[in-house]
């Protein structure tokens, strides 16, 4: 007799935030919450090291952030385009968010506040081609309600997998 232990099957068990897809694995940090990110980064344009901040829309609301390891297991190559309709997240209110544009919205600060400092940050966003067995790793944002927090990510580009928090 053969046995193969449950746990190796069932990965609900192993890490409920790493999930499958047909083609792609992703693999998520827990939710986190603030009213403004900073970061450093190179410049677009002059490659330089320079320093970020993303902050909320309005007063009434915050950023979620979730970091996101997209892995392409077994397709030879896909295209992930990582735009607003990459993904849904379902609020704590039951209402669908939709990912925001953390290259745009980012702004060029003086120096960076340790308190609202995300050290390895850097924006999910574009077109990425990834290559059987490689994979991407960045940070995905959505502009919540102050009393709004993520409860699941729906991944919808090019595959689907879906994260419950």
């Amino acid at each position: 007799v053969i046995s193969i232990p449950w746990l190796l099957l069932n990965t609900e068990e192993l890490d409920p935030l790493y999930k499958s897809g047909k083609v792609i694995w992703i693999k998520s940090g827990e939710p986190k919450y603030d009213s403004k990110i900073n970061y450093d980064g190179p410049d677009a344009f002059t490659g330089e090291l320079t320093n970020w901040e993303i902050d909320s829309n309005d007063k009434d609301s915050y950023l979620g952030y979730l970091k996101l390891q997209i892995i392409n297991e077994t397709a030879n190559t896909i295209t992930l385009n990582i735009d607003s309709e990459a993904a849904e997240l379902l609020g704590s209110d039951g209402k669908t968010y939709f990912p925001t544009n953390s290259i745009t919205r980012a702004y060029e600060i003086g120096k960076i506040q340790n308190n609202y400092k995300v050290n390895d940050f850097i924006p999910l966003w574009g077109d990425i081609t990834l290559v059987e067995g490689t994979e991407v790793i960045g940070y995905m944002l959505v502009d919540l309600p102050k009393d709004v927090t993520i409860s699941r990510l729906r991944w919808i580009a090019s595959d689907t997998v879906t994260i419950n928090y």
